[in-house]
């Protein structure tokens, strides 16, 4: 079996569990954690596809603005877990898990061409039984992000060799602007730190996958959500190309 057809078939029995344990819940929770590159975005638009459009909550939503990074003076460690806002996440988990049928719940998303958050983008509608929620750090152990753990149904962790990882996060880095040695340092000076802390909350997961190549979790062509996934996830480089590797 080729490493697409078996990245694929471990999918694909991702979302019979899904479905299984979801199958008598009135709202279920399920979130994708992982180090930054490890195909979260990817999966969870795949999953949204096989799971009844399910909403995507994304952690990314809750980044602390710019100005108050800068003021802060935390503006280069963008993306470390202090540079998020756990509280505002967690409320609007435990509003998921108890929300009203007559309610409708409209959460942030990062847009990543203007590097900021866009409040009230995705609505979540009480006959929304599954919602995906995905970041980093959903496994932390750090206050208050270890109560998020406790609020999720089912977590997954996504597995990623380290030197795909430094690839993919340099061409998504070179891909909003810098030059490929400016995203080789920050991935180096900043990314990789992250990742060896979302590394260690790997065991406070339900499951742990490996998807390897973004084709494993591509749509067939025409779906409606094919085009996004293509935009949103370019063919990766030949291994080699891109500094920092």
């Amino acid at each position: 079996m080729s490493g697409h057809d078996l990245g694929a078939a471990k999918v694909e029995e991702l979302v019979v569990t899904i479905l299984s344990r979801a199958s008598s819940a009135d709202r279920f929770l399920l979130g994708l954690a992982g180090t930054p590159g490890s195909g979260k975005s990817t999966l969870a638009a795949y999953l949204r596809w096989r799971l009844e459009l399910a909403p995507i909550v994304e952690m990314d939503g809750f980044h602390l603005s710019n100005a108050e990074l800068e003021l802060a003076g935390m503006l280069h460690r963008k993306g470390a877990i202090e540079t998020f806002d756990g509280h505002g996440l967690l409320g609007l988990l435990r509003r998921l898990r108890c929300q009203r049928e007559d309610e409708s719940i409209l959460a942030p998303r990062f847009d990543r061409s203007s590097d900021s958050c866009i409040p009230e983008a995705v609505p979540i509608e009480p006959s929304d039984r599954i919602v995906i929620i995905e970041g980093n750090y959903l496994l932390s152990t750090v206050a208050p992000w270890t109560s998020i753990r406790q609020v999720m149904d089912l977590c997954v962790f996504l597995e990623v060799d380290p030197a795909t990882r430094r690839q993919r996060l340099i061409r998504r880095h070179m891909s909003f602007g810098r030059s490929n040695a400016e995203a080789a340092h920050f991935v180096q000076s900043n990314d990789e730190r992250n990742a060896a802390m979302i590394e260690q909350t790997r065991q406070r997961a339900d499951l742990a996958l490996e998807i390897g190549h973004a084709s494993a979790v591509q749509p067939p062509d025409g779906c409606a959500i094919h085009a996004e996934m293509a935009s949103l996830f370019p063919e990766e480089p030949p291994q080699g190309q891109l500094e920092g590797s």
